[in-house]
């Protein structure tokens, strides 16, 4: 698809918009483990949410399709994309629900735990309106925790013109059998390590050489792109002509909550406008990194200029 389109969106993000209650900690919690905690704060975050707001941020056309709850905290969670200039036209309050909520735990280092607790489940409109949306969007994101609902939408996507990207996180609880039909509807397919582990059943933490192997097993199933993030060890991103491990770069990370969708956005971004593979893999490690510098999801999203600049610095390897 040409960058130069009518399309006025670069993404749609779907659902996973929420409150993270974050915490403080001297340790993670083990089972029946009590430990003292200090409240950060209760900040907008959610996958979709924080990638949408991330890829406006850096640029890119955004915007969220998904319900709030009919409380402060949905109220909080439009105030903030409005904030990040997200197109929120197609955001629905639910007044029966409230909003979805995460609790986050930060450790004395930048990694977390996060407990995920959904309240609402999605009630999309009919497919004409869906589609006459889609054909204003370069690309649908979505994450197929409710899998028969990511197949309706890919499928109305697909028959718009608009490419398709999925994130498969562990809470997804998905599995490569099952994503199979997903797969062939998929142009662009993310995971963290995680993430990647759990859809294909492997043991153990996963390696950069080994991430970099299924990636490119993966591109079989369907995806014309598929990027494995990898923490501090950096990214592997295969596409139709090459596969591409880029190591990262090296910041003071004080919080790795939401540098995965801060990742996405910028890789969407960097497809959207036809960067060189390797260009746009080191475009989405830096705004990644970046991400990592400020508590929240959101605390630092990076603007293009910002990257740009970790770019030229060469600050390559662990973060």
């Amino acid at each position: 698809m040409a960058v130069r389109d009518r399309r006025a969106l670069d993404a749609i993000a779907v659902s996973a918009a929420s409150i993270d209650h974050v915490i403080r900690v001297r340790n993670l919690p083990a089972f029946d483990e009590k430990v003292i905690g200090t409240l950060v704060g209760r900040l907008p975050g959610g996958t979709m949410a924080n990638f949408a707001c991330a890829l406006s941020r850096l640029g890119g056309g955004a915007a969220w399709m998904g319900t709030v709850g009919g409380d402060p905290e949905g109220a909080m969670i439009l105030r903030d994309f409005r904030r990040f200039r997200v197109d929120t036209r197609w955001a629905r309050v639910d007044r029966g629900h409230h909003s979805n909520f995460t609790v986050i735990f930060l450790g004395p280092s930048a990694e977390r735990g996060i407990v995920v607790v959904p309240s609402i489940r999605e009630r999309l409109p009919a497919a004409v309106r869906l589609r006459k949306r889609f054909t204003r969007a370069r690309f649908l994101y979505l994450s197929p925790h409710d899998l028969e609902l990511a197949q309706r939408l890919t499928t109305i996507a697909g028959k718009a013109g608009c490419r398709v990207a999925v994130e498969v996180e562990p809470t997804a609880n998905l599995t490569l059998a099952r994503a199979r039909s997903l797969l062939r509807r998929t142009d662009v397919l993310v995971l963290n390590r995680d993430g990647l582990a759990m859809f294909l059943g492997v043991r153990g933490r996963v390696s950069p050489r080994q991430a970099e192997h299924h990636a490119r097993r993966l591109r079989a199933y369907g995806p014309r792109y598929v990027a494995v993030t990898l923490g501090r060890d950096g990214a592997v991103l295969a596409g139709p002509d090459a596969v591409v491990v880029h190591p990262g770069f090296r910041v003071h990370a004080v919080d790795t909550t939401g540098a995965g969708d801060c990742f996405s956005a910028a890789l969407i971004l960097g497809l959207c406008r036809e960067w060189p593979l390797n260009a746009t893999v080191s475009y989405a490690n830096a705004a990644a990194a970046l991400s990592t510098t400020a508590v929240g999801p959101r605390g630092f999203l990076p603007s293009d200029r910002a990257v740009r600049q970790l770019l030229r610095s060469g600050r390559w390897g662990r973060r």
